[in-house]
């Protein structure tokens, strides 16, 4: 059984995986997983301690490339409910994370780029070590879960 969001709405189904290794699933073609031909590399630096003090350029990119942020007129940028919605999620970090700063902001049709500043390697309620995923890893989930409500 297969289940995932397409266009904000839950598919589910079974696929036959035969010798092209495709199928639909109420209407929507699917191509197995093929983890010789399907992998994203890291672009991480291998050993390097995310939790120390810096800034960090992220890019945060919306699930298939669909441009659900907002659209370009004339050059410029108009953000959709959804864009609005996802540069407040970027804004609320420092609440959730205190010993971060947060630089510029972009927004863009289909992804978004910001800097964040880690000012000390502080650590959370749980003791842990506040790492730039810990903290991108919050805001993808806050962000699709306030998505997903239609906020």
């Amino acid at each position: 059984m297969i289940v995932m969001m397409l266009g904000g709405r839950k598919i589910a189904g079974t696929i036959r995986i035969g010798t092209t290794r495709t199928g639909t699933i109420q209407g929507v073609n699917v191509v197995a997983y093929d983890p010789k031909k399907h992998h994203r590399r890291s672009v991480r630096l291998q050993g390097y301690d995310y939790s120390q003090a810096g800034a960090y350029f992220v890019t945060i990119c919306v699930n298939f490339g669909h441009c659900r942020l907002g659209e370009i007129r004339d050059g410029v940028m108009f953000p959709s409910p959804a864009g609005e919605m996802v540069a407040e999620c970027w804004y609320s970090l420092p609440e959730r994370f205190p010993n971060i700063e947060l630089d510029v902001f972009s927004l863009m049709p289909n992804h978004n780029h910001g800097v964040l500043l880690i000012e000390d390697t502080g650590l959370t309620a749980n003791n842990n070590p506040v790492v730039l995923g810990n903290m991108i890893g919050a805001f993808k989930s806050i962000s699709t879960n306030e998505y997903i409500k239609g906020g």
